[in-house]
């Protein structure tokens, strides 16, 4: 699965110009890991990830746990 953000530009030059933002980004991630412009994500370098990768993967397993702990209500919504 691809996503791509909304693309607000109705000309082919901004609909281009996006395009190859884009293909950018994703060839970053397929890189480096480097997720700019997501939603709900603070865009970060390179460099910035490397140090917060430990956190970020801590979150995650917090979030993976509590989801377990949790009652089955709120299993229902995550």
């Amino acid at each position: 699965m691809i996503l791509t953000p909304h693309i607000a530009g109705s000309t082919s030059e901004a609909q281009e110009a996006v395009g190859i933002q884009i293909a950018q980004q994703v060839r970053e991630y397929l890189k480096l890991g480097v997720v700019q412009n997501a939603v709900n994500l603070p865009s970060l370098s390179h460099e910035e990830y490397v140090v917060l990768a430990p956190y970020i993967d801590l979150a995650a397993g917090w979030g993976r746990s509590s989801r377990r702990l949790g009652s089955p209500a709120l299993k229902a919504f995550i």
